[in-house]
């Protein structure tokens, strides 16, 4: 491996870590699509279509990747 590989791999290594350090500390979000258990904390408060299309997104990308 020279110089240029080298770098590489090292920010590949940053990124993946700075990803992992972002999910441990601000965790997965969660929505189940249902805003009345969320009431008001919820992000897609008063945009419901909004909401399901989010959900649907992430089922598919669960689905894909066999996700639980």
């Amino acid at each position: 491996m020279n110089l240029a590989s080298w770098i590489i791999l090292i920010v590949i290594v940053g990124v993946c870590w700075l990803d992992i350090h972002y999910l441990m500390k601000n965790g997965l979000e969660d929505c189940s699509g249902s805003c009345s258990s969320c009431g008001t904390s919820c992000k897609w408060v008063g945009d419901v279509k909004k909401a399901q299309a989010a959900v649907a997104r992430k089922k598919k990308l669960k689905a894909f990747f066999h996700l639980k």
